[in-house]
């Protein structure tokens, strides 16, 4: 009842911040959410020190022995603890995964709609229900012959006799990147992302939907760079974290066999969602992080992303004859975008009827992306001057 309070207590936070409730696979991620510096739930005093206060007392029943609150003999404690582990995992293989006898009993559980199944069914029914996907099934039909049939059928469509051009291929995935000024009602004044608005018109553009909100990088760096969607995976689930455990076809191991140069570049810790890891499995050359750079410049509690580009330049400046395919995560605009923070640089204001506190949180926001959208410009001006075709991707 004790890790089921806790759970239940976090799945709250989690969903009023991400929409999405706990699922079984978060427990493998609680590292990663708590090393983020400033997350704000797991910072607020506000709503832990009464959490802690309640655990406290609520332990205090058991681990006081022959004490007059409880007077449970160890003995007792642990048969209890046994015949309710043994209820629980009966509860769990005969009822709560076994598909069949839901559907008999008219329950709906499915992870394409699982945050309805949390509040229709419960925390607890939902989250050993979620256990089962940390396992991906095998697809009806599925085959390395039925694959390998698909991917013959796709060369055999190519088109022939072509002039091989290789240009250099620059990602761009810049954290949090979204166009305000698409709403005129929040009244912004000016234009905080004229390279941008530019660009759009000059190259091709266009809307981009992603499949995750308010965290998750990893998710869209994994559908971008293998061109496999998430939509496919268990919910909860992240790729890197479960899936990705061997060398992966994508952009990387396509570019690694044409002969380029792979970079990847991200100034934060390397080991985030095992990005040393399976960078490396896929194929990078290099992998650039906030331990590679000396004396970085920052920009409030993250690494500026001048840092970024400086490395960029300076990788294709060095890569010799092969062309470069680098694969740039900026990390300047991280979340939280922490309202009282930076007033004095805030040049874009939101004039519009918003609450108060939207206000303050979008131009604090609008503080970092507008200087992404001038890195932005720049990063094409420079390569606009050099003699190699270049493409550059930026979302």
């Amino acid at each position: 009842m004790l890790l089921t309070g806790i759970f239940s207590v976090i799945s709250y936070f989690k969903s009023s911040i991400r929409t999405d409730p706990l699922y079984a696979p978060d427990i493998a991620l609680f590292n990663k959410v708590v090393g983020m510096e400033g997350v704000w739930v797991f910072k607020s005093q506000f709503f832990i020190l009464p959490i802690i206060v309640g655990l406290i007392f609520i332990l205090s029943f058991f681990l006081i022995p022959n004490g007059r609150v409880f007077p449970i003999k160890w003995l007792k404690k642990l048969i209890l603890s046994v015949v309710s582990a043994s209820l629980l995992i009966c509860y769990s293989v005969g009822f709560v995964v076994n598909d069949s006898l839901l559907i008999k009993m008219g329950i709906d559980y499915n992870f394409y709609t699982i945050f309805e199944s949390y509040k229709q069914n419960g925390f607890i029914f939902s989250f050993i229900n979620n256990m089962k996907f940390l396992n991906m099934p095998k697809p009806e039909n599925y085959s390395e012959d039925k694959i390998s049939e698909i991917v013959s059928k796709l060369k055999n469509s190519e088109i022939k006799n072509q002039k091989t051009i290789k240009p250099n291929i620059i990602y761009v995935m810049c954290e949090a990147f979204y166009d305000f000024t698409k709403y005129p009602e929040l009244g912004i004044n000016g234009d905080p992302f004229p390279n941008f608005h530019k660009l759009q018109k000059e190259g091709i553009s266009g809307q981009m939907n992603v499949s995750v909100f308010g965290g998750g990088t990893a998710d869209t760096e994994f559908e971008v760079m293998t061109g496999l969607s998430k939509d496919f995976l268990p919910a909860g689930t992240v790729a890197y974290m479960q899936y990705c455990n061997k060398k992966r076809d994508g952009i990387v191991s396509l570019c690694d066999s044409l002969g380029y140069y792979n970079v990847a570049i991200h100034p934060y810790d390397k080991t985030y969602w095992q990005r040393d890891r399976i960078y490396k499995l896929w194929g990078f050359d290099k992998f650039i992080t906030e331990s590679d750079l000396i004396n970085p410049k920052r920009a409030g509690k993250y690494i500026s992303d001048d840092e970024i580009y400086k490395s960029l330049i300076n990788e294709f400046e060095n890569k010799g004859d092969k062309p470069l395919m680098s694969y740039i995560i900026t990390m300047e605009n991280h979340y939280p975008f922490f309202p009282g923070e930076d007033t004095s640089t805030r040049i874009f204001k939101a004039t519009g009827n918003v609450p108060e506190a939207s206000k303050n949180y979008i131009e604090r926001y609008l503080v970092g992306a507008s200087h992404d959208d001038k890195l932005l410009g720049d990063l094409v001006t420079y390569f606009k001057n050099i003699s190699e075709p270049t493409i550059i991707i930026f979302y």
